[in-house]
């Protein structure tokens, strides 16, 4: 297993760590210290679960480096488990543009 996550944005406060969602096809934000993290690169798990509302509905858990999928989502992974695809340094950090700026749920 590689490396899962990204450090996309960090102040002394808050870091955000972002890992690609393949149900979605983007990129999911996750939000230091809202969420509690075991500070694993490449095996992350982070509590409590992660609730994407739009553009579709996406709500996992992210454990062990992998995403598993509840059975709310909105998507055709719902109800599966999936490792989290290794990120690739190369990539630009990509949102989709109606999601600039939104806030992912904390549950």
């Amino acid at each position: 297993m590689g490396i899962k996550l990204h450090l996309s944005a960090s102040t002394p406060a808050k870091s955000i760590f972002v890992f690609f969602c393949p149900a979605c096809k983007y990129m999911h934000p996750v939000h230091v210290p809202d969420w509690h993290w075991d500070h694993s690169m490449t095996h992350p798990t982070f509590s409590p679960s992660l609730l994407v509302p739009s553009p579709i509905r996406c709500h996992s858990f992210i454990r062990n480096g992998s995403i598993q999928y509840l059975g709310d989502c909105e998507h055709a992974l719902k109800n599966q488990i999936v490792e989290i695809p290794d990120w690739d340094e190369g990539t630009a950090v990509r949102f989709r543009p109606e999601d600039e700026g939104k806030e992912v749920v904390n549950v």
